[in-house]
């Protein structure tokens, strides 16, 4: 079922000429067969990568998944390759993962990647280790990248943070890149065109590992994803290629991971998301998150513990982003401590965080 995620996983290598192709295609029954992948073209690699496909659209049909490899080289074996490689084919059906930051300590999890490149594992080349810990995503683990390459690696979909948490994107990189080739960063909010948030990443790197900061606060509260968008246009068999691009330490501010729309609109857990302004001056707005229908209450202490205001919301629905506005315009200045306390059939739950008042 759509709840359990459904995705199509396996590992591929291949080296194409140019004007062939290869896809992933499905078919529900005796319907026709429809394509579900990235068309794979011209070079990879050379490397074993490993690409995730969304079966989600298909839950709970009978189907059958085909790999379809297409050569239209014109002439009697003037322009052919090694071909199209398959490995460790499988359907994988359970909870969806983001973590944040993302080492790769764990594997590729369930990040995507795109036509021939990206790999996750321990590098030997380029910086020759990680940023933090042992592993990486990198174009190539042990060499150098293809000749043309056009790839993405891509995170989960998921749901960032509020705007009054300043979501930002942050990772470290090392990079180094042959003339004309490069590295972008972009997002893709839900099913719309992908969009390119940093400066173009060109020629040589300063040779260590280095922080980048993205602001994502114009996608605040958003569904997206977040890719590593790598293109080699070297135009001669390997003679303009390099070490590639590694990537670590990746940071997504999130509220949730995305599986379905289920999901999306139900937190699942009681969040507190802060309040703001803090400091405030005569109000201010909490901010949280509620994974069930449940009686609220709000309770302010000073910092001798004695209860100076007391709000009960009644009861509020399950969702993202619940604001309760506090006005203390009978309050002094100093800081005072908040109790939020959710009451459902299940039983309390209690989440507490301090303000500070400024006349």
């Amino acid at each position: 079922s759509a709840a359990e995620h459904p995705r199509l996983r396996f590992r591929h290598w291949y080296s194409f000429s140019a004007g062939d192709k290869g896809e992933v295609q499905i078919r529900i029954g005796d319907q026709a067969w429809e394509t579900i992948s990235t068309i794979y073209t011209h070079t990879g690699s050379g490397a074993w990568t490993y690409p995730l496909i969304d079966l989600s659209g298909y839950a709970g049909s009978e189907v059958q998944i085909a790999f379809l490899f297409t050569a239209t080289s014109p002439c009697c074996g003037s322009n052919i390759s090694t071909g199209w490689y398959i490995d460790a084919v499988e359907v994988i059906s359970d909870p969806l993962v983001f973590n944040s930051p993302e080492g790769f300590e764990g594997g590729i999890g369930d990040w995507q990647v795109e036509r021939g490149t990206w790999q996750v594992g321990a590098s030997t080349s380029g910086p020759a280790a990680a940023y933090a810990g042992d592993n990486v995503a990198a174009t190539v683990l042990d060499g150098n990248y293809a000749a043309i390459v056009s790839s993405r690696l891509v995170s989960p979909r998921v749901v960032l943070v509020g705007a009054e948490e300043n979501p930002a994107l942050r990772f470290w990189h090392w990079y180094s890149f042959s003339a004309g080739d490069m590295g972008e960063v972009l997002i893709k909010v839900e099913d719309q065109a992908w969009e390119t948030i940093s400066p173009p990443y060109t020629s040589t790197s300063s040779g260590i590992w280095s922080p980048v900061f993205i602001p994502l606060s114009s996608y605040a509260g958003s569904e997206v994803q977040i890719a590593f968008l790598f293109t080699a246009t070297s135009p001669c068999c390997g003679s303009n290629v390099s070490t590639g691009w590694y990537i670590d330490e990746v940071e997504i501010p999130v509220r949730s991971t995305v599986g379905t729309e289920e999901e999306l609109r139900l937190p699942a857990q009681f969040v507190l998301n802060g309040a703001y302004p803090n400091p405030f001056n005569s109000t201010t707005t909490i901010l949280f998150d509620l994974p069930r229908t449940s009686e609220l209450t709000l309770r302010l202490f000073d910092v001798l513990g004695r209860e100076v205001h007391r709000m009960n919301l009644g009861q509020l629905e399950s969702r993202y982003g619940h604001e309760i506005k506090v006005e203390a315009q009978s309050l002094t200045s100093g800081t005072y401590f908040f109790l939020l306390e959710m009451h459902a059939t299940d039983g309390k739950e209690t989440k507490t965080g301090a303000v500070t008042l400024v006349r």
